[in-house]
């Protein structure tokens, strides 16, 4: 695979590779490869609610944390993202206490809203919960001297630090201008985030079409429609607006549209 991006793009563009990693196989060759191929490397690790199972469904947490350990003295940077959910919703603390310990920036990433009802059990968490879970963590950030980044409380205070900036530093989200974002299912079926799974959203199949028959099918073009409406409907009328560049509106799959009272409210005001 290495070899095929290098001959693929050669010199002509800068190349950028980023790995997510349940790090629960290591071996020096793969720690040699993370620190000299990935520019960046983040690590999926819950700490408490017992999410990471093998098939055999035996918990493989001490794994993953004695590799943590590895990376740290071989000099690989890497973060850390944990899934938000019913399981470990109260535990908040002590999972924000580890990685201020270990000196570890990390992610929350509230659990994907299942296929049907029920999925997900007693794992699952909604949107009122996540809302008190992300308050209460951004009170642990600021109250703690520790200089970690905590996300997604960091990019939402920078939005904000950026608006009251003496210098214009406006950016927008503009998906004409390129994705950053594509969901592939396993049948190669391919969405944007907001549009993810859903019925008569795809903009095709990258296991049968190019890339570029993607981006210029009618499907693409829709789903950039309904991006631009949402933004032109939330967007245009908020303060922040430049500051923030849109892209929590123009991804929102309205997960969490019981917290507003007509359901079209920015996601990070809900």
């Amino acid at each position: 695979t290495i070899r095929m991006q290098r001959r693929i793009f050669g010199g002509d563009l800068e190349v950028k590779n980023f790995i997510q990693t349940n790090l629960v196989s290591m071996t020096d060759e793969k720690i040699d490869l993370l620190k000299h191929f990935f520019d960046g490397v983040g690590v999926s690790i819950d700490l408490f609610g017992d999410l990471r199972v093998n098939l055999a469904g035996v918990v493989r947490q001490r794994a993953v944390l004695e590799n943590m350990d590895r990376l740290t003295r071989a000099g690989v940077d890497f973060g850390c993202i944990v899934v938000l959910s019913g399981a470990n919703q109260h535990k908040l603390p002590q999972i924000f206490e580890f990685f201020a310990r270990m000196n570890l920036s990390f992610r929350v990433l509230p659990l994907f809203a299942g296929a049907g009802a029920g999925q997900h059990g007693e794992w699952d968490i909604g949107a009122k919960e996540t809302k008190v879970a992300l308050e209460n963590l951004a009170d642990l950030w600021f109250a703690n001297e520790s200089k970690i980044d905590v996300e997604p409380i960091s990019s939402h205070l920078k939005d904000v630090l950026r608006h009251r900036a003496p210098v214009d530093t406006s950016h927008y989200y503009d998906r004409r201008a390129g994705e950053s974002i594509i969901i592939v299912s396993t049948d190669g079926e391919t969405y944007s985030l907001a549009d993810a799974y859903k019925p008569g959203a795809s903009w095709g199949n990258i296991f049968t079409q190019p890339y570029a028959e993607l981006v210029r099918s009618e499907g693409h073009e829709r789903s950039i429609v309904r991006t631009e409406q949402r933004m032109a409907n939330s967007c245009t009328r908020c303060e922040y607006f430049g500051a923030c560049s849109g892209y929590p509106v123009g991804e929102d799959n309205h997960a969490y549209s019981e917290l507003s009272s007509d359901g079209g409210e920015c996601p990070v005001i809900r």
